[in-house]
């Protein structure tokens, strides 16, 4: 499939593309929306819409859009479903056809990155293992919050390129690794391997 990229921040601008090339489909295209913290509709229809509209005069087979949850009271697929809606109706306004898929993660793109408990342990900048404070499931858990308690003296956590590192070996095809993130499922069920 030739897929057009749409991502909330830094972390989804340098990942997806990655995930989705690894499952054996084209990037054609790449976009950022800068954060979407305000007010959830609003955030669709003056940031994420105008890049859609971009996006589909690209004619890719599908624009996929990932957005975090953040601390939303609503959960990720009711949000994932009106913005679909929204979008659906700014595209029919335009007369405009494109597959839409949109994947909302539960809170932050971390948790579908993180999934992968084994290759987050072994991140050269961690003093001890991340994982025990994880639990069994990233879902409803911000990973990044725990991360502070494990780095070594003077070391940080880049979203880009510790965020790049995981995507390009996050296993895609594990159970165990599937298993901890319904978000990573869903990202996957949208861009089925080839």
């Amino acid at each position: 499939m030739r897929i057009a990229c749409i991502g909330e921040g830094q972390t989804e601008y340098f990942c997806l593309p990655t995930i989705v090339g690894r499952r054996g489909h084209t990037v054609v295209g790449n976009l950022i929306v800068n954060g979407c913290s305000e007010d959830w509709e609003l955030a669709i229809s003056s940031k994420v819409i105008p890049r859609v509209f971009g996006m589909a005069e690209k004619q890719p087979d599908k624009i996929l859009i990932t957005l975090d949850r953040e601390r939303r009271p609503r959960c990720s697929p009711l949000l994932a479903q009106s913005a679909l809606q929204l979008i659906g109706d700014a595209l029919t306004a335009k007369n405009m056809k494109c597959s839409v898929a949109i994947v909302v993660a539960d809170l932050s793109f971390e948790s579908i990155l993180f999934a992968d408990y084994s290759l987050v342990d072994r991140l050269a900048i961690l003093r001890t293992p991340l994982s025990p404070r994880l639990g069994a499931t990233l879902d409803g858990k911000n990973a990044l919050a725990h991360i502070a308690d494990c780095l070594l003296p003077g070391k940080s956590y880049d979203k880009v390129v510790h965020g790049r590192a995981l995507a390009q070996k996050l296993r895609l095809d594990e159970a165990g690794v599937l298993n901890r993130s319904r978000s990573l499922r869903k990202l996957l069920k949208e861009i089925p391997g080839v």
